[in-house]
């Protein structure tokens, strides 16, 4: 086995999960809830063709990336 048995999980902090949420959860809700609805998103859009569509997904995570 390559997982040591005497290893415990440790609890997620609330203010982990409230990050989380607001950063990564509720933004793709509600996108995903636009796209379908108006076929325009907060990010993407109906629109745009598949290379735009490719540069704003790419441009987008580069934007949530931690640079030090």
């Amino acid at each position: 086995m390559d997982i040591a048995s005497n290893l415990t999980s440790v609890k997620m902090p609330s203010y982990q999960h409230f990050t989380f949420m607001g950063v990564f959860a509720t933004p793709a809700l509600i996108d995903i809830l636009l796209l379908a609805t108006t076929k325009h998103g907060l990010f993407l859009s109906a629109r745009m063709g598949g290379d735009e569509q490719k540069h704003s997904t790419i441009g987008f995570m580069l934007s949530l990336t931690k640079v030090e």
